[in-house]
Protein backbone atom coordinates (compact mmCIF):
# COMPACT_ATOMS: atom_id res chain seq x y z
CA UNK A 1 0.00 0.00 0.00
CA UNK A 2 1.07 3.34 -0.58
CA UNK A 3 0.04 7.26 -1.06
CA UNK A 4 1.41 6.97 -4.65
CA UNK A 5 -1.30 4.96 -6.52
CA UNK A 6 0.47 3.74 -10.14
CA UNK A 7 -1.87 1.34 -12.85
CA UNK A 8 -0.44 0.76 -16.21
CA UNK A 9 -1.67 -1.25 -18.48
CA UNK A 10 0.21 -3.95 -19.77
CA UNK A 11 -1.03 -4.62 -22.94
CA UNK A 12 -4.02 -2.26 -25.12
CA UNK A 13 -5.45 -1.52 -28.40
CA UNK A 14 -8.30 -0.82 -30.40
CA UNK A 15 -9.73 -3.00 -33.14
CA UNK A 16 -12.43 -3.07 -35.62
CA UNK A 17 -15.53 -5.28 -35.00
CA UNK A 18 -15.88 -5.95 -38.25
CA UNK A 19 -12.37 -7.11 -39.41
CA UNK A 20 -12.19 -8.75 -35.38
CA UNK A 21 -15.79 -11.30 -36.37
CA UNK A 22 -14.11 -11.87 -39.75
CA UNK A 23 -11.20 -13.09 -38.77
CA UNK A 24 -11.55 -14.31 -35.20
CA UNK A 25 -14.99 -15.56 -35.25
CA UNK A 26 -16.31 -17.37 -31.83
CA UNK A 27 -15.94 -21.10 -31.69
CA UNK A 28 -19.17 -22.40 -30.61
CA UNK A 29 -19.18 -25.56 -29.72
CA UNK A 30 -22.65 -26.23 -27.91
CA UNK A 31 -24.80 -26.22 -30.35
CA UNK A 32 -27.21 -24.66 -28.37
CA UNK A 33 -24.81 -21.73 -28.20
CA UNK A 34 -24.04 -22.09 -32.19
CA UNK A 35 -27.70 -21.52 -32.50
CA UNK A 36 -27.80 -18.64 -30.63
CA UNK A 37 -25.61 -16.74 -32.32
CA UNK A 38 -27.12 -17.72 -35.71
CA UNK A 39 -30.73 -16.38 -34.27
CA UNK A 40 -29.09 -12.98 -33.13
CA UNK A 41 -26.53 -12.11 -35.96
CA UNK A 42 -27.94 -9.10 -37.61
CA UNK A 43 -28.02 -9.13 -41.62
CA UNK A 44 -26.05 -6.11 -41.96
CA UNK A 45 -23.23 -5.78 -39.36
CA UNK A 46 -22.04 -2.38 -38.34
CA UNK A 47 -18.61 -1.44 -37.92
CA UNK A 48 -17.56 0.31 -34.41
CA UNK A 49 -14.13 0.47 -32.33
CA UNK A 50 -13.70 -1.99 -29.71
CA UNK A 51 -10.86 -0.99 -27.06
CA UNK A 52 -9.25 -3.91 -25.05
CA UNK A 53 -6.56 -3.49 -22.04
CA UNK A 54 -4.84 -5.60 -19.54
CA UNK A 55 -4.02 -4.21 -16.30
CA UNK A 56 -1.40 -4.79 -14.08
CA UNK A 57 -1.78 -5.16 -10.42
CA UNK A 58 -1.62 -2.00 -8.47
CA UNK A 59 -1.08 -0.85 -5.05
CA UNK A 60 -3.61 0.21 -3.27
CA UNK A 61 -4.05 3.67 -1.54
CA UNK A 62 -3.28 4.30 2.10
CA UNK A 63 -6.94 5.66 2.34
CA UNK A 64 -9.41 7.17 0.61
CA UNK A 65 -12.20 10.61 1.38
CA UNK A 66 -14.20 9.45 -1.34
CA UNK A 67 -17.62 8.19 -0.94
CA UNK A 68 -19.51 6.14 -3.47
CA UNK A 69 -22.96 6.26 -4.16
CA UNK A 70 -24.51 3.24 -3.84
CA UNK A 71 -27.52 1.42 -5.17
CA UNK A 72 -28.96 -2.33 -4.65
CA UNK A 73 -31.53 -3.81 -7.06
CA UNK A 74 -33.00 -7.48 -6.93
CA UNK A 75 -32.17 -8.27 -10.63
CA UNK A 76 -29.81 -9.28 -13.19
CA UNK A 77 -28.32 -6.45 -15.18
CA UNK A 78 -30.34 -4.18 -17.48
CA UNK A 79 -27.85 -2.45 -19.98
CA UNK A 80 -29.50 0.60 -19.75
CA UNK A 81 -27.89 3.61 -21.89
CA UNK A 82 -26.12 6.52 -20.78
CA UNK A 83 -26.71 9.91 -20.62
CA UNK A 84 -24.19 12.57 -21.29
CA UNK A 85 -21.52 12.74 -19.54
CA UNK A 86 -21.43 9.22 -18.01
CA UNK A 87 -20.25 5.65 -18.69
CA UNK A 88 -21.08 3.30 -17.69
CA UNK A 89 -19.14 -0.66 -17.17
CA UNK A 90 -20.10 -4.20 -16.27
CA UNK A 91 -18.90 -6.74 -15.03
CA UNK A 92 -17.65 -9.98 -16.13
CA UNK A 93 -17.45 -12.82 -13.24
CA UNK A 94 -14.29 -14.08 -14.89
CA UNK A 95 -12.12 -16.99 -14.45
CA UNK A 96 -8.47 -16.95 -14.86
CA UNK A 97 -8.70 -17.66 -18.76
CA UNK A 98 -10.51 -14.78 -20.29
CA UNK A 99 -14.37 -16.15 -21.23
CA UNK A 100 -12.47 -19.28 -21.11
CA UNK A 101 -15.97 -21.44 -21.25
CA UNK A 102 -18.01 -19.25 -23.42
CA UNK A 103 -18.40 -21.87 -26.16
CA UNK A 104 -19.26 -24.74 -23.99
CA UNK A 105 -22.32 -26.13 -22.84
CA UNK A 106 -22.39 -23.95 -19.69
CA UNK A 107 -24.26 -21.20 -19.10
CA UNK A 108 -23.72 -18.93 -15.93
CA UNK A 109 -22.82 -15.22 -15.53
CA UNK A 110 -19.76 -15.13 -17.35
CA UNK A 111 -21.08 -17.08 -20.25
CA UNK A 112 -24.36 -15.07 -20.43
CA UNK A 113 -22.38 -12.51 -20.68
CA UNK A 114 -20.10 -13.29 -23.34
CA UNK A 115 -23.47 -15.60 -25.31
CA UNK A 116 -25.07 -11.71 -25.44
CA UNK A 117 -21.93 -9.38 -26.55
CA UNK A 118 -20.60 -12.16 -28.69
CA UNK A 119 -17.35 -9.57 -29.75
CA UNK A 120 -15.91 -10.62 -26.58
CA UNK A 121 -15.72 -14.71 -27.71
CA UNK A 122 -14.23 -12.94 -30.77
CA UNK A 123 -11.60 -11.54 -28.63
CA UNK A 124 -10.71 -14.67 -26.57
CA UNK A 125 -9.78 -15.96 -29.97
CA UNK A 126 -7.85 -13.08 -31.29
CA UNK A 127 -5.78 -13.51 -27.94
CA UNK A 128 -5.08 -17.03 -27.48
CA UNK A 129 -4.16 -17.43 -31.29
CA UNK A 130 -1.60 -14.16 -30.68
CA UNK A 131 -0.53 -15.47 -27.39
CA UNK A 132 0.10 -19.12 -28.01
CA UNK A 133 1.01 -19.54 -31.49
CA UNK A 134 1.63 -16.21 -32.99
CA UNK A 135 4.08 -17.65 -35.94
CA UNK A 136 1.18 -19.57 -37.36
CA UNK A 137 -1.44 -17.06 -37.54
CA UNK A 138 -2.29 -16.21 -41.11
CA UNK A 139 -4.56 -12.94 -39.36
CA UNK A 140 -3.78 -9.34 -40.06
CA UNK A 141 -4.74 -8.92 -36.51
CA UNK A 142 -2.50 -10.86 -34.89
CA UNK A 143 0.12 -9.89 -37.24
CA UNK A 144 -0.12 -6.20 -36.11
CA UNK A 145 -0.57 -7.08 -31.99
CA UNK A 146 2.67 -8.92 -32.12
CA UNK A 147 4.10 -5.98 -33.99
CA UNK A 148 3.98 -4.46 -30.55
CA UNK A 149 6.72 -6.51 -28.57
CA UNK A 150 6.14 -4.52 -25.69
CA UNK A 151 2.80 -5.44 -25.11
CA UNK A 152 1.72 -8.97 -22.95
CA UNK A 153 -0.92 -10.36 -25.00
CA UNK A 154 -2.63 -13.01 -22.91
CA UNK A 155 -6.17 -14.02 -22.21
CA UNK A 156 -6.23 -14.07 -18.79
CA UNK A 157 -7.20 -12.02 -15.87
CA UNK A 158 -4.98 -13.16 -13.47
CA UNK A 159 -1.23 -14.54 -13.37
CA UNK A 160 1.68 -15.57 -11.57
CA UNK A 161 -1.06 -15.37 -8.32
CA UNK A 162 -1.69 -11.25 -9.46
CA UNK A 163 -4.98 -10.18 -10.76
CA UNK A 164 -4.54 -8.60 -14.38
CA UNK A 165 -8.25 -7.63 -14.75
CA UNK A 166 -9.07 -6.92 -18.60
CA UNK A 167 -11.52 -4.31 -19.62
CA UNK A 168 -13.38 -4.24 -23.36
CA UNK A 169 -15.32 -0.95 -24.46
CA UNK A 170 -17.54 -0.85 -27.27
CA UNK A 171 -18.69 -4.60 -26.88
CA UNK A 172 -21.83 -4.95 -29.43
CA UNK A 173 -25.03 -6.47 -27.32
CA UNK A 174 -27.04 -8.57 -30.10
CA UNK A 175 -29.22 -9.61 -27.37
CA UNK A 176 -31.39 -9.61 -24.08
CA UNK A 177 -31.82 -13.20 -22.70
CA UNK A 178 -34.27 -13.97 -20.16
CA UNK A 179 -31.95 -16.88 -18.29
CA UNK A 180 -34.83 -18.28 -16.15
CA UNK A 181 -34.89 -22.28 -16.90
CA UNK A 182 -31.61 -21.81 -18.96
CA UNK A 183 -29.04 -20.56 -16.32
CA UNK A 184 -25.79 -22.83 -15.19
CA UNK A 185 -26.16 -26.47 -16.50
CA UNK A 186 -30.10 -26.20 -17.36
CA UNK A 187 -29.08 -24.36 -20.83
CA UNK A 188 -27.30 -26.91 -22.79
CA UNK A 189 -29.97 -29.25 -22.74
CA UNK A 190 -32.70 -27.02 -23.40
CA UNK A 191 -34.70 -27.21 -26.43
CA UNK A 192 -34.19 -24.56 -29.32
CA UNK A 193 -37.84 -23.22 -28.83
CA UNK A 194 -37.09 -22.32 -25.30
CA UNK A 195 -33.82 -20.78 -26.23
CA UNK A 196 -35.51 -18.69 -28.85
CA UNK A 197 -38.51 -17.80 -26.41
CA UNK A 198 -35.90 -16.20 -23.64
CA UNK A 199 -34.30 -14.00 -25.84
CA UNK A 200 -34.67 -10.70 -27.25
CA UNK A 201 -33.03 -9.52 -30.49
CA UNK A 202 -31.61 -5.52 -30.00
CA UNK A 203 -32.30 -3.84 -33.30
CA UNK A 204 -30.03 -1.97 -33.56
CA UNK A 205 -27.39 -3.49 -31.24
CA UNK A 206 -26.31 -1.53 -28.21
CA UNK A 207 -22.94 -1.22 -26.71
CA UNK A 208 -21.50 -2.39 -23.23
CA UNK A 209 -18.25 -1.72 -21.51
CA UNK A 210 -17.19 -4.84 -19.62
CA UNK A 211 -14.78 -5.62 -16.38
CA UNK A 212 -13.67 -8.76 -16.66
CA UNK A 213 -11.81 -9.72 -12.99
CA UNK A 214 -11.08 -13.30 -11.24
CA UNK A 215 -12.26 -13.36 -7.70
CA UNK A 216 -10.22 -15.93 -5.82
CA UNK A 217 -11.78 -19.47 -5.27
CA UNK A 218 -12.50 -22.89 -3.65
CA UNK A 219 -11.48 -21.35 -0.02
CA UNK A 220 -12.28 -22.73 2.99
CA UNK A 221 -12.78 -21.79 6.66
CA UNK A 222 -12.55 -18.17 7.79
CA UNK A 223 -10.89 -15.70 5.40
CA UNK A 224 -6.96 -14.40 5.82
CA UNK A 225 -5.66 -11.13 5.41
CA UNK A 226 -3.78 -12.29 2.82
CA UNK A 227 -7.44 -13.52 0.93
CA UNK A 228 -8.61 -10.15 1.91
CA UNK A 229 -6.17 -7.82 0.65
CA UNK A 230 -6.07 -9.71 -2.98
CA UNK A 231 -9.64 -9.48 -3.06
CA UNK A 232 -9.03 -5.64 -2.54
CA UNK A 233 -6.15 -5.56 -4.94
CA UNK A 234 -8.31 -7.24 -7.87
CA UNK A 235 -11.16 -4.99 -7.59
CA UNK A 236 -9.49 -1.91 -6.86
CA UNK A 237 -7.44 -2.37 -10.45
CA UNK A 238 -10.22 -3.05 -12.25
CA UNK A 239 -12.49 -0.63 -10.77
CA UNK A 240 -8.97 2.33 -11.19
CA UNK A 241 -8.65 0.87 -14.94
CA UNK A 242 -12.00 1.43 -15.62
CA UNK A 243 -12.06 5.04 -14.00
CA UNK A 244 -8.91 6.22 -16.35
CA UNK A 245 -10.47 4.32 -19.01
CA UNK A 246 -13.63 6.32 -18.88
CA UNK A 247 -11.45 9.71 -18.51
CA UNK A 248 -9.76 8.26 -21.75
CA UNK A 249 -12.69 7.86 -23.97
CA UNK A 250 -14.29 10.81 -22.56
CA UNK A 251 -11.89 12.81 -24.13
CA UNK A 252 -11.30 10.51 -27.83
CA UNK A 253 -14.98 11.37 -28.25
CA UNK A 254 -14.44 14.81 -27.90
CA UNK A 255 -16.93 15.43 -25.30
CA UNK A 256 -14.71 18.04 -23.37
CA UNK A 257 -12.61 18.17 -20.49
CA UNK A 258 -15.78 18.21 -17.98
CA UNK A 259 -15.62 14.96 -15.68
CA UNK A 260 -17.51 11.95 -16.84
CA UNK A 261 -19.33 10.27 -14.02
CA UNK A 262 -18.18 6.24 -14.18
CA UNK A 263 -20.95 4.18 -13.19
CA UNK A 264 -20.33 0.51 -12.20
CA UNK A 265 -22.81 -2.30 -12.21
CA UNK A 266 -22.08 -5.80 -10.34
CA UNK A 267 -23.23 -8.33 -7.99
CA UNK A 268 -22.25 -11.43 -5.84
CA UNK A 269 -18.83 -11.41 -7.85
CA UNK A 270 -16.78 -14.47 -6.72
CA UNK A 271 -20.09 -16.45 -4.81
CA UNK A 272 -21.47 -18.73 -7.31
CA UNK A 273 -19.20 -21.68 -8.24
CA UNK A 274 -16.45 -20.40 -6.41
CA UNK A 275 -17.79 -20.30 -2.84
CA UNK A 276 -17.50 -16.66 -1.99
CA UNK A 277 -18.97 -15.04 0.82
CA UNK A 278 -21.90 -12.42 -0.41
CA UNK A 279 -20.99 -10.33 2.72
CA UNK A 280 -17.96 -9.97 2.44
CA UNK A 281 -17.73 -9.23 -1.22
CA UNK A 282 -20.43 -6.84 -1.45
CA UNK A 283 -18.27 -4.75 1.58
CA UNK A 284 -15.06 -5.03 -0.11
CA UNK A 285 -16.38 -3.72 -3.93
CA UNK A 286 -17.44 -0.93 -2.02
CA UNK A 287 -14.67 0.12 -0.74
CA UNK A 288 -12.76 -0.14 -3.74
CA UNK A 289 -14.61 1.60 -5.69
CA UNK A 290 -14.45 4.14 -2.92
CA UNK A 291 -10.55 4.13 -3.44
CA UNK A 292 -11.23 4.30 -7.00
CA UNK A 293 -12.57 7.26 -7.26
CA UNK A 294 -15.91 5.34 -9.13
CA UNK A 295 -19.42 7.52 -8.40
CA UNK A 296 -21.76 4.92 -8.71
CA UNK A 297 -21.97 1.35 -8.00
CA UNK A 298 -24.96 -0.57 -8.85
CA UNK A 299 -25.47 -3.77 -6.89
CA UNK A 300 -27.40 -6.63 -8.84
CA UNK A 301 -28.26 -9.30 -6.42
CA UNK A 302 -30.58 -11.46 -8.51
CA UNK A 303 -33.19 -11.88 -6.21
CA UNK A 304 -33.89 -9.64 -2.34
CA UNK A 305 -30.56 -10.45 -0.47
CA UNK A 306 -30.23 -10.40 3.27
CA UNK A 307 -26.69 -10.63 2.95
CA UNK A 308 -26.53 -7.30 1.00
CA UNK A 309 -27.97 -5.81 3.63
CA UNK A 310 -25.99 -6.87 6.14
CA UNK A 311 -23.17 -5.96 4.24
CA UNK A 312 -24.25 -2.40 3.94
CA UNK A 313 -24.67 -2.10 7.75
CA UNK A 314 -21.12 -3.32 8.65
CA UNK A 315 -19.69 -1.13 5.38
CA UNK A 316 -21.41 2.05 6.80
CA UNK A 317 -19.49 0.72 10.18
CA UNK A 318 -15.97 0.49 9.65
CA UNK A 319 -15.66 2.36 6.19
CA UNK A 320 -18.60 5.13 5.14
CA UNK A 321 -18.74 6.35 8.93
CA UNK A 322 -14.97 6.72 8.94
CA UNK A 323 -14.21 7.95 5.29
CA UNK A 324 -10.98 10.08 5.12
CA UNK A 325 -9.90 8.58 8.79
CA UNK A 326 -9.41 5.41 7.94
CA UNK A 327 -6.23 3.21 6.40
CA UNK A 328 -6.82 0.19 4.55
CA UNK A 329 -4.93 -1.84 6.89
CA UNK A 330 -7.24 -0.72 9.54
CA UNK A 331 -10.07 -1.39 7.39
CA UNK A 332 -9.01 -5.16 6.38
CA UNK A 333 -7.89 -5.74 10.71
CA UNK A 334 -11.57 -4.46 10.89
CA UNK A 335 -12.89 -7.09 8.35
CA UNK A 336 -10.95 -10.01 9.95
CA UNK A 337 -12.86 -9.26 13.13
CA UNK A 338 -15.83 -10.12 11.61
CA UNK A 339 -14.45 -13.71 10.86
CA UNK A 340 -16.24 -13.79 7.23
CA UNK A 341 -15.91 -17.62 6.16
CA UNK A 342 -15.90 -19.29 2.76
CA UNK A 343 -19.40 -20.93 1.58
CA UNK A 344 -19.81 -23.78 -1.14
CA UNK A 345 -19.96 -23.77 -4.61
CA UNK A 346 -23.14 -23.94 -6.26
CA UNK A 347 -21.57 -26.00 -9.37
CA UNK A 348 -22.46 -23.55 -12.04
Amino acid sequence: MSSATSLLPLASFEVSFVELLKYHPPVLENSNKAYLFSLCRPKVLVDNRVYFSRWKAADLPDSSSFLTHDFCYPSIFQYGSDSAGEISWHVNFADSRLFGFYGGPLFAQDEMQVAEHPCLGALHELLSEAYSHPERSTSPLVKALCSTTEQIIAPLTASNYQPTPCLVAGAQRWCSINSYGLYGNSFAPAPKAAIKEATRILNPPTLSNIIAMEAPKYGRGLYTADQILYILTTAYTAFKAARLESDRLNALNNQGSAPVKVKIYTGNWGCGAFGGNPELMAILQLVSACLAGIDELHYHTVVPSPQHQAALVKYNKIWKEKVGSRSVKQLIQDVLSYKFKWGMSNGT
